[in-house]
């Protein structure tokens, strides 16, 4: 009773707060679906329905709408042309505010599927929690499953209390976006590289334009934003370290630390306390309009769907991608790290069927269904050798040039903190340090020993 009163209170609380996923892609998508119609009549009629052969499973899989529909329509299709044995039936994930909200909502009332595709890690390590998701690696042959895909280095750094819950199917990789025209009448030939070049660039940019500014980061207290801006500054500062790291209490037991006591998250709120100081960052959100009329040099929250989208809609605008910017001191010859996400499939623990949807789970991620899914969804599959595997080639040709520079990234990109209270920590986040970094109301250090104190008084909790 109390797992679904957790459950159900989380699925109210994702409605109204939980992030879209990042899309701003056009395009007009036709998606014919069967539709049951019940008809209620006043006869008795004897109904004889179709039998299952003897001994087949049936699974149920939850997919999500669109483009990605199409995509799981074919791989379906071919899986039980020749699985006779084991058929999948899949379905739409049911209307809501967010998946997350759906899903959660139908585990809190049993009506989960066996398997559900959309999920982000977090989620994952939240279902794992309350026991109602597999730990995928408990099945023998996993880790070598996981390197033939080439995604064990990424998932390695998503793990829950030692589990893996969900297969990574695509990733966002964040980068740096920036007005190129705005940047040589500014003097510099390509985007900077390191804070301190950047400062020199704003102060050009304020002197000639006072009303323009030099990034366009958000600044408002929502949990969500700070995935594009604090976290991608620190996981390119740290090296791709992780945010929440293990440590020992007084007594020597094991606890989980949030790393705002490092150089790296010093050095990244110095930073931003010194662009909101100087007047580089706006006090109020700005439209993607705002940008792309020239009013912004840069933006920090720039994903894959990006080129595709300017290409159809700002088809004038000239801009180039970059990695996100680095402390003075950070060695040359390192290459940056970014931070990003990436959604994929979790199998329910009331799963009757596990070897079997195992089985299945295999048969998507491969290859050739990598290479249809960047085709066809025109998402990054989440592999390491995304940009150097011949058989992705072809598919990425098609693609504007920019478009490879988030492939390129990927190897390099450490995922959002993994934890069933991702969302109350970042919100603590926000509230203690963000906000009053970014208002003047805290210098760096207080901040950032503010948000650390409340982040762990949130994981102490049970």
């Amino acid at each position: 009773m109390k797992k679904l009163a957790v459950l159900m209170l989380l699925a109210a609380t994702l409605a109204a707060c939980a992030p879209p996923t990042p899309q701003v892609i056009k395009e007009t998508v036709v998606v014919t679906k069967p539709v049951e119609v019940t008809k209620v009549v006043e006869k008795e009629v004897v109904v004889t329905p179709t039998p299952t052969p003897k001994g087949t499973v049936t699974l149920k899989v939850w997919i999500r709408g669109g483009a990605w529909y199409d995509h799981y329509t074919k791989i379906v299709e071919k899986w039980n042309a020749t699985h006779p044995d084991i058929q999948v039936v899949m379905e739409s994930i049911p209307a809501a505010k967010s998946t997350e909200e759906a899903i959660i909502t139908a585990v809190a009332t049993g009506s989960q599927p066996d398997l559900v595709d959309g999920m982000l890690p977090c989620m994952g390590s939240l279902f794992g929690q309350f026991g109602t998701a597999v730990p995928l690696d408990t099945f023998p042959d996993f880790w070598e499953f996981a390197k033939a895909r080439q995604m064990e280095p990424i998932i390695r750094k998503t793990m829950w209390k030692g589990h893996v819950y969900v297969i990574p199917e695509h990733i966002f990789s964040l980068m740096m976006i920036w007005n190129l025209d705005l940047l040589k009448e500014l003097g510099a030939t390509e985007p900077p590289r390191t804070y301190g070049e950047f400062l020199e660039l704003a102060a050009k940019l304020k002197e000639k334009y006072p009303d323009k500014y030099a990034l366009g980061m958000i600044t408002k207290p929502k949990w969500w934003y700070r995935w594009g801006d604090f976290f991608m500054f620190y996981a390119a500062a740290s090296e791709g370290a992780l945010f929440l790291v293990e440590g020992k209490d007084e007594k020597g037991n094991p606890i989980l630390q949030v790393a705002l006591d490092s150089e790296p998250a010093k050095k990244v709120a110095e930073f931003v306390a010194t662009l909101a100081e100087n007047g580089y960052i706006p006090k109020e959100y700005m439209t993607l309009d705002s940008f792309y009329a020239g009013n912004v040099l840069a933006s920090c929250d720039a994903f894959h769907g990006l080129p595709r989208f300017i290409e159809e809609t700002y088809p004038d605008f000239n801009y180039v991608l970059s990695p996100p910017l680095v402390p003075d001191d950070y060695p040359a010859d390192k290459p940056i790290w970014t931070d990003g996400g990436f959604k994929g499939m979790l199998m329910f623990s009331s799963c009757k069927h596990k070897e079997e949807a195992w089985e299945f789970m295999k048969f998507v991620f491969t290859e050739e269904h990598d290479a249809q899914l960047l085709e066809i969804v025109a998402a990054p599959p989440c592999r390491v050798d995304l940009a150097t595997n011949p058989a992705f080639q072809k598919v990425l040709d098609t693609f504007p040039p920019q478009f490879k520079r988030f492939v390129e990234m990927a190897p390099r990109t450490i995922i959002y903190p993994v934890h069933p209270k991702h969302m109350d920590l970042w919100e603590a986040f926000s509230e203690q340090a963000w906000e009053p970094l970014v208002t003047g109301k805290k210098g760096p250090d207080e901040a950032l020993a503010d948000a650390k104190r409340k982040m762990e008084s949130i994981l102490e909790k049970p």
